[in-house]
């Protein structure tokens, strides 16, 4: 669900979109401002939303290491490489974490 969000242009993007199309089919001098008002909106919140995407992919990315890191550490344990078992908890599975 969080994927399909993030991938969808957000409802306030698509509204601006839709008035300046209106705008531009009118072409009116009197509405060149509302219209040069309209394309800085609709770019600052394309910018917040990229910013987001990126931002919830990192955290997605990290996510998906820690969930690595730690089968790797079952695995080891079960294996019998307590030294490799310890570097990966308080190294590499504690700095992702944090």
């Amino acid at each position: 669900m969080l994927r399909m969000k993030l991938e969808t242009t957000p409802p306030e993007i698509r509204i601006i979109e839709e008035k300046l199309a209106e705008l531009n089919m009118k072409n009116d001098a009197a509405q060149s401002s509302t219209t040069d008002k309209l394309k800085i909106t609709r770019q600052i919140l394309a910018d917040k939303w990229d910013f987001l995407r990126e931002t919830l992919k990192k955290v997605s990315d990290v996510r998906v290491t820690i969930d690595l890191l730690q089968s790797e550490l079952l695995r080891v344990i079960r294996l019998g490489n307590f030294d490799r078992a310890r570097e990966i908890e308080s190294s590499e599975l504690a700095e992702k974490k944090r």
